[in-house]
């Protein structure tokens, strides 16, 4: 088919890692690629790796890009972990205290961490805390993506300073930003913050 022809542009191959091609509807996602692999993968896939770089299961694939399917079994399983992590402890500390900002939440080689601002706490809230974390573990909330334009965003951001700094360096080379929300709790992040 030529490029002109309209059913060339409406399939697009990815490329796995034992070098076999994949054709796909152009729009797939990484997910949409581990189910047409097979339904047991699809049900498995937590994230993926596009031309080496870890994102969300939700990214959109490309013409000609290197996929792995990352599930519960994979070397980046634990970078996805410690994502998640990060979210139950930032939903945790806001529950619990009132006028709390937050920053970044990111994974990193030994664990994670999240930066909070105006947040006085002791070693003795720590077990509190813990426990929150783990009502929001065990509340396993389904973790929903939605796009939103950048405007969207920034009035969803308005009281969260130090979002809103991140968001104007992402704006720069974006025209939407992924919101992830579990629960009553939602953070802005981009499809390749794993």
């Amino acid at each position: 088919m030529s490029e002109s022809d309209p059913q060339s542009q409406e399939q697009l191959v990815v490329v796995l890692p034992d070098g076999s091609e994949l054709e796909v509807d152009a729009g797939s996602t990484v997910e949409d690629c581990a189910y047409e692999i097979g339904p047991g993968l699809g049900r498995d896939t937590v994230a993926g790796k596009l031309d080496g770089e870890l994102v969300a299961k939700e990214a959109p694939v490309y013409d000609g890009v290197d996929l792995e399917i990352v599930t519960d079994q994979s070397e980046e399983y634990l970078r996805v972990m410690r994502h998640s992590a990060s979210h139950c402890l930032a939903q945790a500390v806001e529950r619990h205290y009132d006028d709390v900002d937050l920053a970044i939440g990111p994974p990193t080689d030994d664990g994670f961490y999240y930066d909070f601002d105006n947040l006085d706490i002791d070693e003795e809230d720590l077990a509190a805390l813990e426990d929150e974390i783990e009502a929001i573990i065990e509340d396993d909330y389904e973790i929903e993506r939605e796009d939103v334009s950048i405007e969207e965003a920034e009035d969803r951001l308005a009281d969260e300073q130090y979002k809103l700094e991140l968001l104007e360096e992402f704006a720069d080379e974006n025209e939407e930003v992924s919101f992830y929300k579990q629960g009553e709790w939602e953070d802005p992040v981009s499809y390749t913050h794993l």
